[in-house]
């Protein structure tokens, strides 16, 4: 929990005095009020600031050069405001927006958008793999899985850079797993979520993450494919991986890999999926050990590892 009131970084251009009066009496302190394209905000951290709140138009704003690069590139979590919509006037909306507010700066100093402190790298590590309708599924995965899993995962969702950092903050609000963006040298660790980049490749190197340019020839950006790869080859019959809803047949190759090694390939079924047609095409190779909707692959996974522990529980008290 934040020891103060949120302290926030205000990105504007047409109703800055406006905003900056609304936070004001909604007990949000702005710290800085600048353009949304000014380059300080990709150096501001947590000494300074606990979240950007940036104030977009979405019909010039959403493919400028500048949103892709703070999105990328920021340090804090971005909360986005259209500019067209209206600030909240009544109370209860008002004290929903401080609270989300709050919840995003709470998350951005829980986990400061950096590295997680050194500690116990993950030995269980699952990929989620998704495409058109994986958000949804995603979604709907995580919320009903308990905090306390003994599991690193990877999602891999085929996606637009700049809705790396939107996908972030939706998943974040269902589950109390910590979500964060993919960082060089980050350690893989139990209850994180991290969200694969699009434009570079995942390579793990002794249980840390190591990002390098993305080959020209890869088909997906990002690879679920290849990120299912890499967790096959350094934790084996300890990698998992589900396919989610999407389109075409990235991370058939690396299940096949994944099954071979030892570990374990699940897939949402088709009834769940808004399309089908990528869970189906893994399901096709037979390597597929349960299917299910979002719900079931949760409580699935949950009992597993109820499962896991008890066996090891066992192996020390027979």
């Amino acid at each position: 929990m934040l020891p103060r009131p949120p302290r926030v970084a205000l990105g504007c251009s047409r109703r800055c005095a406006e905003l900056e009066r609304f936070l004001t009496s909604i007990g949000i302190r702005p710290v800085l009020k600048t353009s949304p394209d000014d380059p300080i905000l990709l150096c501001l951290d947590g000494k300074s600031a606990d979240l950007i709140l940036l104030e977009i138009h979405e019909d010039t704003d959403a493919q400028a050069p500048w949103l892709e690069l703070l999105m990328t590139e920021a340090r804090l979590p971005i909360l986005f405001q259209d500019a067209d919509d209206p600030l909240p006037s009544q109370r209860a909306a008002q004290e929903r927006f401080a609270s989300k507010i709050a919840s995003v700066a709470e998350r951005g100093w829980s986990a400061r958008d950096t590295m997680p402190s050194p500690g116990e790298a993950a030995r269980w590590v699952w990929v989620l793999g998704a495409s058109v309708g994986g958000p949804q599924a995603v979604k709907a995965f995580l919320r009903h899985l308990p905090p306390s899993l003994p599991v690193a995962f990877i999602l891999v969702q085929h996606i637009g850079p700049r809705f790396i950092e939107p996908l972030i903050q939706q998943i974040s609000s269902v589950t109390p797993l910590q979500v964060s963006r993919a960082i060089q040298g980050m350690l893989l660790q139990h209850g994180q979520v991290i969200v694969a980049p699009v434009e570079k490749r995942i390579v793990i190197q002794d249980g840390k993450l190591a990002l390098y340019p993305m080959p020209p020839d890869m088909p997906y950006r990002p690879s679920i494919d290849d990120v299912i790869l890499q967790v096959a080859v350094n934790y084996g019959p300890h990698g998992g991986a589900i396919i989610f809803s999407g389109m075409g047949d990235d991370g058939v190759k690396g299940c096949l890999e994944l099954a071979a090694r030892g570990g374990t390939v699940w897939a949402q079924d088709g009834e769940s999926c808004l399309v089908s047609n990528m869970p189906d095409r893994v399901r096709e190779t037979g390597v597929v050990s349960f299917s299910g909707s979002p719900q079931a692959l949760a409580a699935r996974l949950t009992r597993l590892f109820k499962e896991t522990r008890h066996d090891r529980n066992i192996a020390r008290h027979p």
